[in-house]
Formats: structure tokens, C-alpha cells, sequence
């Protein structure tokens, strides 16, 4: 694989991927992030940490040679930010990859592409609505305040939940003693259901929406197992929790 790169809009896209790689993960897979480049001029980088994962347009990209190639995010990352020049060449052998710039020139291992997890499909999901990006961003702010950690115990408190109900959304959670809920009138609603999402996986796509995509409209579907947010040349997917959240109507009324 050969690529030209716009360095500052290839790091655009590949931060954003970054954020949702397992830096701390003993799999060097779910540290990398994979390149596609494509025979139709797309180069698509795609990362996950098992719970969420994001597949992303790079803009910027002229596909010398095609091919698919799985990155260690961190390395290139960090070169990606030292050199100063605004065009690139990113080329990756079947041993290891190498970026220029003029004069200058860094080599990098990868990582087997072979080993790179399967990431969840939203074809056959169901839509549940749709919102405008910043304003979900603000719900998921607000209505994941008092979430606790993960790995807290029973599962919920470590969750958030998503709520749709006859032209209404809400977002709640709960430490077990604070409860936050974001309520929002939202015409779009497809099919009333609950989504329970872990409340640090959810944050951090609020986040990314938020400081990315604010003008955006974010596309919302489901299965059994899994929520997407599908924008314009960027999906996002976090696996829902298999619990049942508390029924907090009951407090507020």
C-alpha cells in the first residue's frame, strides 16, 4: 500500500480513530488501527477496543497503491505530529511501513491485518431516530453525569440508559445514589425501546460528536446487541449491556 498524504487532514481522521483504540490492551490489534484503501480512491481507517468501535473517512488521501494494513495508532500517530510538512508518503510492506517527508524519513512496524477483531455490521439494524450531533452530545453530557465506574456492581450503575418513547428521548443514569436524566422532545423516534450503554464508551462518542461533527445528523440504529451512530462517511458502534436498568419514574413521581 502507497499513499500521499495532506498530513493535517489524515491526522484529523486518524485522532479520531485513535480515541477509540485499547492502548492499555495486551492485543496489539485492538492498540492498531486499520487502513483500507480501497480501488474507488476511499481510504477508510476503522479502530475498536471490543466495546465501541469507529470506521472513518480520511480525507487528504491519494491511493498510489491499494491496500489494507494495520497500524500500531500511537507510532504513527506521534510522527504524524513531528514532521512539519504538509504533504507525506506513507508506504507499508508486508514486514513493515515507512513515512517521508522531503528530506526526512521514519520506519514503523505493523501489525498483522489477519488479527485485526471483526467489527459489528449495521445493515441489517433496525433505525430507532435520528438528532442533530451537538444536541445529542449535550444529552449524553448531562445524562450521564452521575454514572459510576464500570466495573461497578449490579451492571447498571456503570451504564447509560437510552430511552425512546412516543416523540420523547431520555438519557439517565445512576450511581446508586445520584440520578441524572436528560429529556428532549424528538420527533424522528421510530421505535420506542431502551438502549443501556456503558456510560465511559458513551461519554467519549458525546465528546467526539460534540468537537467534531456538531452540525451533523446522527443516524441511530440497533440489534440485540448493538447501537450504531451512523453520520455521513463516519459510524460509529457500542455494544449495549445485557442488564435491566432500575425503573426510576418511580422516584421522580
Amino acid at each position: 500500500m502507497k499513499l500521499e498524504l495532506k498530513r493535517q487532514d489524515f491526522l484529523n481522521a486518524w485522532q479520531i480513530a485513535e480515541n477509540f483504540t485499547d492502548k492499555k490492551s495486551a492485543k496489539e490489534s485492538t492498540s492498531g488501527i486499520l487502513i483500507t484503501a480501497s480501488d474507488d480512491g476511499r481510504v477508510m481507517l476503522t479502530a475498536t477496543n471490543l466495546k465501541t468501535s469507529v470506521c472513518c473517512k480520511a480525507e487528504g488521501v491519494n491511493i498510489i497503491e491499494p491496500g489494507v494494513a494495520v497500524v500500531p495508532s500511537v507510532i504513527l500517530g506521534s510522527m504524524l505530529k513531528k514532521f512539519s510538512s504538509d504533504t507525506l508518503s506513507l508506504e507499508i510492506t508486508s514486514e513493515c511501513g515507512f513515512i517521508k517527508a522531503e528530506k526526512s524519513k521514519a520506519r514503523f512496524t505493523i501489525i498483522s491485518a489477519e488479527a485485526f477483531p471483526k467489527i459489528p455490521e449495521s445493515s441489517s439494524a433496525e433505525e430507532i431516530f435520528n438528532f442533530r450531533a451537538s444536541d445529542l452530545a449535550r444529552l449524553i453530557a448531562e445524562g450521564s453525569s452521575a454514572a459510576s465506574k464500570p466495573d461497578d456492581f449490579p451492571k447498571y450503575l456503570g451504564t447509560c440508559l437510552v430511552r425512546t418513547q412516543a416523540g420523547k428521548l431520555n438519557i439517565v443514569a445512576t450511581d446508586g445514589k445520584r440520578l441524572s436524566i436528560s429529556k428532549s422532545l424528538c420527533d424522528s423516534i421510530k421505535k420506542e425501546t431502551d438502549l443501556l450503554l456503558p456510560s465511559q464508551d458513551f461519554k467519549e462518542l458525546g465528546k467526539t460528536l460534540f468537537a467534531n461533527y456538531p452540525d451533523k445528523n446522527v443516524k441511530i440504529l440497533a440489534d440485540e446487541s448493538t447501537v450504531w451512530f451512523n453520520l455521513e462517511d463516519i459510524e460509529f458502534s457500542i455494544r449495549s449491556i445485557d442488564a435491566s436498568f432500575p425503573s426510576y419514574e418511580r422516584i421522580l413521581n
